[in-house]
């Protein structure tokens, strides 16, 4: 739980960061010598861009272990499910069998 409550520290100050960097005047301002509304706009979609191109960097960033020594439930679900698979290197082939188990029995209780 303190992983997850990290991590959203972690996004929202670069996404803070991010929107002061590309505001208007601070960086840069695109394109010169236009109106408040076009700059804000091109700023707006600039914005947009570099959040949607970066967001999945940043969150594997601030999953490291350096991080926390927690772990993310979904490693512990991933662990277990390892751990119940009979064969290591073909996880698909052990899934096939899990299934065709659970159609045996249930087709031996009918």
């Amino acid at each position: 739980m303190l992983l997850l409550y990290i991590m959203n520290w972690i996004i929202t100050i670069y996404i803070a960061l991010l929107f002061f960097a590309l505001c208007p005047g601070v960086l840069v301002s695109l394109p010169p010598k236009r109106g408040k509304l076009t700059t804000a706009a091109v700023h707006a979609v600039l914005f947009a861009m570099i959040l949607h191109f970066t967001y999945k960097f940043v969150w594997r960033m601030s999953r490291m272990e350096g991080l926390t020594n927690e772990k993310d439930e979904k490693d512990e679900e991933v662990e277990v499910a390892d751990e119940s698979s009979t064969s290591e290197d073909d996880p698909v082939a052990a899934a096939k069998k899990r299934i065709a188990e659970a159609v045996a029995s249930a087709t031996a209780k009918k």
